[in-house]
């Protein structure tokens, strides 16, 4: 089992390698490299030296909207992970993660859509749909919906014709004078022949 406190500077990594990644078109990622993914079959003790930036992690997913979602805070204390099976088969993965900077992944396995993990526009809007059948699911910090309108509007905007040359990691700011705000495409993975996994994050910061 890895150790869990390597997640903050995964997640930290990660971003950071979305800003550099148009040269690497990163398409398929394994299961095991996917954030949220990491064991997460116990409760870990909170760590009291643990200095960060923001609070303790808590739920987002509103219990009326995803009876039986279950949340872990891990080792780090800012780190929490909620899992939710939702009625159609599909299963939701929320990593509330960071200190410098605040950010929402989202996993969603499902098998309502297949295509070509190279495809991003195609997966692109899927991660459209998907995140508006479950956004009033969230009691969220971020604004969700305003992130995700935004991707929406860049495809309905698109008189330039850059939808159909979209990757994964490209960030579109949605708010924030001060304090950043952002959303991007990050992750599709094939799972099996019927399922795929759409990875798509919200974050604030530098806080």
């Amino acid at each position: 089992m890895k150790d869990l406190k390597l997640l903050i500077p995964l997640l930290l990594i990660t971003l950071l390698a979305c800003n550099k990644n148009q040269r690497n078109n990163q398409n398929v990622i394994n299961q095991k490299d996917t954030l949220a993914n990491v064991p997460i079959q116990k409760k870990e003790k909170l760590n009291p030296d643990t200095h960060a930036i923001r609070g303790q992690a808590t739920r987002i997913l509103k219990p009326s909207a995803f009876p039986g979602a279950t949340f872990f805070l891990l080792g780090d204390s800012i780190t929490g992970i909620e899992t939710a099976k939702l009625q159609n088969g599909d299963k939701l993965i929320v990593t509330n993660a960071g200190s410098e900077y605040y950010t929402l992944s989202f996993r969603i396995e499902t098998s309502r859509f297949q295509g070509d993990t190279t495809d991003i526009p195609f997966w692109f809007k899927k991660a459209i749909i998907l995140m508006k059948e479950l956004e009033k699911g969230f009691d969220s910090p971020l604004d969700i919906t305003k992130g995700t309108n935004t991707m929406l509007k860049f495809i309905d905007d698109d008189s330039k014709n850059q939808f159909a040359n979209v990757k994964l990691c490209e960030q579109f700011d949605y708010g924030g004078d001060d304090i950043r705000t952002f959303v991007w495409l990050n992750r599709i993975e094939k799972i099996n022949d019927k399922k795929y996994a759409i990875e798509i994050n919200y974050s604030m910061g530098p806080l």
